[in-house]
């Protein structure tokens, strides 16, 4: 036997498919009462609405684009709202309520958890109606932010998505401004394990922070060793590209590497970075 399960998704589109088929079985109900009552209004209408719809119709020019304001119907076709995870996009307000056969569906529908989602959804019709929460959706998920200092990328999109996304992160975090204000709360709203790769306890959260060895991933694959030593030398070393003379810069490289790679396959286990700066600096 074959189950089909349906997403909230699902439920929009049929929703509109039944509300389409009640809109024309109401019409043809009107049409067929008129005709009985008063056939020429009917052929008057009749006529009126097979003009209006064979006339031709100006489309604006695309000249200077064709970006538009997104409507309710745009945002829910692209997947945007009642999504659990995803970048924060903002919220939407004073949009077209849904139907009462839409709200009535999500009322009865939606699961005991997504109880929030369906009073939302009630909500549109209200005089001051919830806002809704718009995200990327899944379907698109690189998602790049652009800004200056202090135009809010951290505040407005990174943060936001911190508190709301219910799915795995990794964030880079250098400040430690992040974690600050968004470990704790992951860790008590979605019940995830909060590592802090944080060796100079920058952010000070009061987790133990954590630490991460490089030379361990490849330890165990001698077909790759020299191949990463080269490209962690090549990172540890930072050129500029105005040296007169690159021979000391390569020479710098070959020995990190060098020394890398045995550490990697000769040193003991838990070799790490620092014994690296040991054997320089001896």
């Amino acid at each position: 036997m074959k189950i089909h399960h349906y997403s909230f998704s699902d439920v929009v589109s049929i929703t509109e498919r039944l509300s389409e088929v009640c809109k024309l079985v109401w019409m043809a109900g009107i049409l067929a009462v008129s005709f009985v009552v008063f056939p020429p209004a009917t052929a008057v209408i009749g006529i009126f609405f097979v003009w209006k719809n064979s006339s031709p119709k100006l489309n604006a020019g695309t000249s200077h684009g064709s970006a538009q304001w997104a409507s309710m119907k745009d945002l829910l076709n692209a997947s945007c709202l009642f999504q659990q995870t995803g970048v924060f996009l903002g919220k939407a307000v004073n949009l077209t309520p849904f139907s009462w056969w839409f709200r009535l569906r999500a009322l009865i529908c939606l699961p005991v958890k997504r109880s929030k989602t369906a009073m939302d959804v009630v909500s549109t019709a209200w005089k001051n109606p919830k806002p809704l929460i718009v995200r990327v959706p899944s379907i698109s998920p690189h998602t790049a932010i652009f800004g200056a200092s202090g135009s809010g990328k951290s505040s407005s999109f990174a943060m936001q998505t911190l508190l709301r996304c219910a799915a795995s992160l990794i964030c880079l975090d250098p400040k430690g401004e992040l974690s600050r204000q968004s470990a704790r709360r992951r860790e008590r709203e979605f019940g995830h394990e909060i590592v802090l790769i944080d060796p100079f306890n920058i952010s000070q959260c009061g987790y133990e922070p954590q630490s991460f060895n490089p030379l361990d991933c490849f330890r165990h694959d001698e077909s790759r060793v020299v191949d990463e030593a080269r490209r962690m030398a090549s990172s540890l070393i930072v050129t500029t590209g105005k040296e007169s003379e690159r021979f000391w810069t390569d020479s710098a490289i070959s020995v990190a590497t060098a020394i890398l790679a045995y550490l990697m396959t000769e040193a003991k286990e838990g070799a790490s970075l620092n014994h690296l700066r040991d054997i320089t600096s001896n």
